[in-house]
């Protein structure tokens, strides 16, 4: 009775009383064909387009005989590797170029798509090939590469301590219930109401008063400001309807301040002293108009 391969492996299944002065050399041979099928990485070509078959030769090196797959070329078209219909594992990595898929399957059965540049572990049967880990996002799609940093578009290096930061422009249409501090960098627009049972705050922008002064509301809503000259408090930058605050206006020299007509209105459409007492404190209480230019404000003087 002659030899008769293995169904999975191919190796050459030798006849009782058969090869009786090559045995040795047969039985080597298909050990080293057992560790090909084991840990073999062989690289296959698959240049073109349309369906590629493995190799598979009965008692020698094969491409499907091989544990691992690197798949390479460049693809003209959609490619689809066929491989035997026996089961057995493969890690096929797919490092061909070009804008075309690569999918495995055993002949007559259904595929599985190999992303390029990734690799799967695939376990393949007599009727279809099954993708069980993906190397690009863990299959669940390609990964996208972002930087550890400190700008919008890198993600913040910091401890589980510190993780309470919102993304810009993130958008919550649910109830949002935080504990602990909550640092809001920028603008928060909430479309529904805020309740809070902690204490809420918004800390004092310093700023430089100067002949003309226009302060960023963007800055904040609470602003300090110390008088060392005469000057005039102008149209504020970046006014939003609703803003309110207070400013601070901390007198360090005797020196008159003003308010542009128009733009600041006062009780009695009156504008009011402020005190020029060196040490004392004005304190100024504000709210920005509906039309986004004006602002009502409410002045104590020599608060202290």
């Amino acid at each position: 009775m002659p030899s008769s391969p293995s169904s999975i492996f191919r190796l050459e299944l030798q006849a009782t009383g058969e090869n009786d002065t090559t045995w040795g050399t047969k039985t080597n041979t298909n050990l080293q064909l057992i560790e090909q099928g084991a840990a073999q990485w062989t690289n296959v070509n698959i240049t073109g387009s349309g369906d590629y078959t493995l190799t598979a030769t009965d008692y020698t090196t094969d491409e499907s005989r091989s544990f691992s797959l690197n798949l390479t070329g460049l693809l003209t078209g959609n490619r689809t590797v066929i491989a035997p219909a026996v089961g057995k594992p493969y890690i096929v990595v797919n490092n061909t170029t070009g804008a075309f898929t690569v999918s495995i399957k055993p002949v007559g059965g259904a595929s599985v798509t190999i992303p390029q540049g990734g690799a799967l572990l695939v376990a393949v049967n007599t009727s279809a090939a099954v993708a069980a880990v993906n190397r690009v996002g863990l299959g669940l799609g390609t990964a996208s590469l972002i930087n550890v940093g400190t700008s919008v578009t890198e993600i913040p290096d910091v401890s589980i301590a510190d993780a309470r930061y919102i993304r810009v422009n993130a958008t919550v249409s649910a109830a949002l219930n935080l504990a602990g501090t909550v640092n809001v960098t920028g603008a928060l627009n909430p479309s529904g109401g805020v309740s809070a049972t902690g204490q809420i705050n918004s800390v004092p922008v310093t700023a430089t008063f100067s002949t003309s002064t226009s302060l960023n509301f963007s800055l904040g809503n609470n602003f300090i400001v110390s008088v060392s000259s005469a000057g005039t408090f102008t149209q504020p930058s970046n006014l939003k309807a609703g803003q309110s605050g207070f400013i601070w206006i901390y007198m360090t020299t005797a020196a008159a301040i003003a308010y542009t007509s128009g733009v600041w209105a006062f009780s009695n459409r009156t504008v009011p002293i402020n005190s020029t007492s060196v040490g004392s404190v004005n304190v100024l209480a504000y709210a920005v108009r509906a039309n986004a230019s004006t602002v009502d404000a409410t002045l104590l003087t020599n608060v202290g």
